[in-house]
């Protein structure tokens, strides 16, 4: 396993790259007007990936150490996280019941990481053998991102232990960061502004068991008002997701999985410059070869 710094690779399915590498032609007349890229990101619900406490772990930080958490915090911030007990907000957070919130506790996200041919990321419950990796340029990307209205976030994922106090000082910043940037600019537009509720609707996604920090995922994650959700079906699993279009240039190689073989490099090769992408490398994984 290796690493580039300038390099994040999101691990996927072989068959996702007929729906990322549009035909140009028809992506340029759909996107004429809009000035959209050529290359569509696949985001999927944070809730339907293969965690199955994903977007849950932090609601389970915050309950298990909810006394310590409120202890540790000012009086004045304390206090004003309390009265979200007046509006329900509080008891909804720890009592297991963040579901009746809707769907803003669970945004689409798009994973990557830092980690180059990795064997945890070929495994068949990430991209398989036989999947693909996507080289993404995060400088180019961070840059797209920034100028897409600010409706994407990419950070870290923070590994934490739900059942271990470890964290308590870190997730205490983010609630005085919150009061200090979000609460007191908008608590008079906002009279319902709850802390809580703010902390779960931007963080639950960063937050992953400590057992998969092996990942050292990075996270993109969306949130904004309309989605177009798609549903796909995978495996005897639905899947929501959406799609993300971007310039191509994000995307700057390609690497198959160790289960690939050289006549399928060229035969993606000929796919990409098919389509009119003819500056993305293709590579394979050399893991088994002898």
């Amino acid at each position: 396993m290796s690493e580039d710094e300038n390099v994040i690779w999101h691990y996927t399915k072989m068959d996702v790259l007929k729906k990322i590498f549009k035909d140009k032609d028809i992506k340029r007349e759909k996107y004429k007007k809009a000035e959209k890229g050529n290359i569509e990101l696949r985001f999927t619900h944070s809730r339907f990936t293969n965690d199955p406490s994903e977007s849950l772990i932090l609601r389970k930080f915050l309950e298990t150490n909810k006394n310590t958490i409120l202890g540790n915090l000012d009086e004045n911030i304390r206090n004003e996280v309390k009265k979200c007990q007046e509006i329900n907000y509080y008891e909804k957070v720890f009592d297991n019941d963040c579901d009746n919130l809707g769907n803003d506790c669970y945004p689409f996200i798009l994973s990557t990481t830092h980690s180059k041919d990795s064997f945890t990321f070929w495994s068949k419950d990430y991209a398989g053998l036989d999947g693909v990796a996507i080289g993404i340029n995060e400088e180019i990307f961070k840059q797209q991102l920034k100028e897409n209205n600010k409706c994407h976030r990419m950070l870290d994922v923070i590994y934490i232990d739900p059942l271990s106090n470890d964290m308590v000082k870190s997730i205490n910043e983010k609630i005085n960061d919150i009061y200090d940037y979000n609460y007191v600019k908008y608590k008079d537009a906002y009279p319902k502004f709850d802390i809580l509720y703010t902390l779960l609707f931007y963080y639950s996604s960063l937050y992953k068991h400590k057992s998969w920090e092996c990942e050292k995922e990075v996270r993109v994650i969306l949130q904004k008002d309309k989605i177009d959700v798609k549903i796909e079906f995978y495996e005897n699993k639905i899947i929501p997701v959406c799609y993300e279009s971007f310039n191509e240039d994000v995307v700057n190689s390609i690497m198959l999985g160790p289960g690939s073989n050289e006549k399928a490099q060229k035969a993606i090769d000929m796919f990409l410059k098919d389509r009119g992408y003819d500056n993305i490398n293709v590579s394979r994984s050399t893991a088994f070869d002898l």
